[in-house]
């Protein structure tokens, strides 16, 4: 079965403990529409369960089925490699040897899933501020309006 990345990052974050989809939201830069049918997918999959919890309070919460706790394994190692090829990615555009345009080429998904990247110890949150500036400095597209450079007293630089 072939699942999506977002499929795979629902997966690693119940593997580490989440349990809902206000959990999820927080780690996961989607559109709630996208992450619900996400996880609808991989309930029909048989790869995670809702169960309901709570004595007095009840609500649903999500969890792996034994099938589930299998390809979330294979899931954070693939999010392991993912984020190593984004670093290198990174590391070439801090040395100069790409463009800004190079090093964010197919990169919008992998952003979308950065926050749970740098909970899950992956990769430095710090590392991605690069390709959030450089995403504004690029040219506009031809027909657009120009946009105004960013004022950079605006940003915070970490040493």
């Amino acid at each position: 079965m072939e699942l999506s990345l977002l499929e795979k990052a629902v997966l690693a974050a119940l593997a580490r403990g989440v349990d809902s989809l206000g959990g999820l939201r927080r780690l996961i830069n989607v559109d709630e529409a996208d992450l619900r049918r996400a996880v609808e997918r991989l309930v029909s999959l048989g790869l995670v369960r809702v169960e309901r919890r709570g004595l007095i309070i009840k609500r649903e919460a999500l969890a792996l089925t034994e099938r589930g706790l299998e390809e979330a394994r294979r899931a954070i190692e693939e999010l392991e490699e993912l984020a190593r090829r984004v670093e290198e990615r990174l590391a070439r555009l801090e040395e100069g040897r790409a463009a800004p345009h190079q090093a964010l080429a197919g990169l919008d998904d992998v952003l979308a899933i950065a926050p749970l990247l740098a909970w899950l110890g992956l990769i430095d949150l710090a590392l991605l501020a690069p390709l959030a500036l450089a995403d504004e400095l690029e040219a506009p597209d031809a027909g657009a309006e120009e946009l105004e450079a960013p004022d950079l007293d605006d940003y915070d630089y970490v040493a």
